[in-house]
Order: C-alpha cells, then structure tokens, then sequence
C-alpha cells in the first residue's frame, strides 16, 4: 500500500503513516478523490457513490458523513497538501468495519497527451457488481500487468460478445457526428466526472445514446475519449489499431466545458 504525505486518517483518528498498518482481510469499498486548490473536487457526489457502493454489497456505513468530511479536512490540514488525490477505503473484516484515508499517488496527464491523445488496449474483462467500487485484486494486477508491459495509458473492458463496457479506472465515450455514445448506466461504474460529461454535452446539443458500443464499430467513430479523476476529460489517439483525431470540434468543447465545471465548483466552496 502506497502512501503519500506523514499523515493517514484512520478510525477517527489523524495518525503518522508509519504507525499504521492495515493487514486485515476483508472487502473493500473505496473512493479516489481529488483534491485541487485544497479542497475536495465533487466530494458530495463522491460519498454519494460510496455510500451506494456499501449499500449494494449489503454492508453498513462505518462512520456518519458530517464526521468523516471533517476528518478527511483534517487530513488536508496535516499533510499540508493541497493538491493530489485521497483514497477513502471502508475495510470489512469478520469482525467489525474499519475505516480509513490517505493520499495516494497520482499521475496526471501531461499537456502533450491533451493535445495529441493516448493509447488505451481492450481487454476481455468484465468486473462483477459493476455499479459498486469494490476493489478486485485478480482484475487490479491483470490491468497492471498489462499497463506496464503494452506502454499503454488504460486497459478498457469489452464483454465476451465484443462490447466495449468501460475503462479499469475510466470510463469510456465515442463520438460519432453529432452523437455521444456511452455505456448505460447498469453496465458500468457510473463515474463521477462521467455525470457531468453529460451534462455539458446537453449545453453542446449532442445527442446522448447510452448504450454499448461493439467492438467492430468502432471503425464508424470520429472521436474516443476517456473521463475520470486524474485524467478528467483525456483523448484517445489510438485504441488497439484503430487510431482517433484528438482535435474533434465536440471534444474539444467539452474538454472546455468540463473544466469550466471544475472552476466553478471551486470557486462554490
């Protein structure tokens, strides 16, 4: 386990890094937050999901939301990092339910691959209970593995009848004219940055199609691009063999649009 900064929020509690362990077996149930000008980006919409994660894997929530927003400020406050993201894990062991935070590291893309994209591979994966972040190690270690051995930025998940469903830690979109293609919400993990991808295609007058796309049309597609925490809205140059314009007009307004969201939401708090 990685970890960023001194200082990890466990089980209420600010504690230095070093004196904490957390070896327990169990489920895990996590968030990636980032944190940007040091406050917490889409925080609301990030509990909302975790919570819904618990509630799906019949679990119960280990700590109120008004006590763990404090303490995940309090983490801020310590580590004295403003920028960065924060993994939130709630644990459950046999015995009773753990929980804790700390700051992860990160890799944000570059200027270059906003401008002239990245390389994503598929793989025929698909992960169980996918609208709860549940951490999967089998599935973890494959993309890893993959990710590092292909030189590749993402591994995207295609079903065993070639539906393109989502990426390991993104998800996925499809531009065809003036048609957003995604997948629908019961196939995926809804991402956050994902909800407001589609509201700021309403404010371009795309057409929203929430569906799966198959794997052979993608020789139909003008534009690919991913969305996610680190990336935020990020274009696909290549995917497998197929390759992809990053200067699509509809991309680049929305990769306009989303960070005029993020900009306001800040401004907010």
């Amino acid at each position: 386990m990685s970890i960023v900064g001194k200082y990890v929020m466990h089980n209420g509690s600010i504690i230095e890094g070093v004196s904490f362990s957390s070896e327990k077996k169990g489920m895990k149930i996590y968030e990636v937050i980032r944190v940007m000008k040091g406050k917490y980006l889409f925080l609301e919409d990030h509990l909302a999901r975790l919570h819904n994660s618990v509630r799906l894997a019949g679990e119960v929530v280990p700590v109120d939301e008004k006590t763990l927003v404090g303490l995940l400020y309090q983490l801020i406050e310590a580590n004295k990092m403003e920028q960065g993201n924060v993994k939130v894990v709630f644990l459950y062991p046999e015995d009773r339910p753990d929980y804790y935070a700390h700051f992860i590291p990160h890799s944000y893309p570059s200027e270059e691959q906003y401008q002239q994209g990245v390389a994503v591979k598929s793989l025929k994966a698909e992960r169980p209970n996918p609208n709860a972040k549940i951490w999967h190690d089998s599935l973890k270690q494959e993309v890893e593995k993959m990710l590092s051995e292909k030189n590749i930025y993402e591994a995207v998940l295609i079903d065993a009848e070639g539906y393109i469903l989502e990426g390991s830690r993104s998800n996925i979109f499809f531009i065809r004219e003036d048609k957003l293609i995604t997948a629908p919400y019961e196939k995926i993990l809804p991402g956050i940055t994902r909800r407001y991808v589609l509201q700021c295609a309403l404010r371009h007058q795309l057409d929203i199609e929430e569906r799966c796309l198959h794997y052979k049309e993608l020789t139909s597609v003008d534009a690919v691009f991913l969305s996610g925490t680190s990336p935020k809205i990020l274009p696909v140059a290549l995917f497998d063999s197929y390759s992809f314009s990053p200067d699509n007009t509809f991309l680049r307004g929305l990769m306009k649009c989303y960070d005029g969201v993020i900009e306001e939401y800040l401004n907010r708090k």
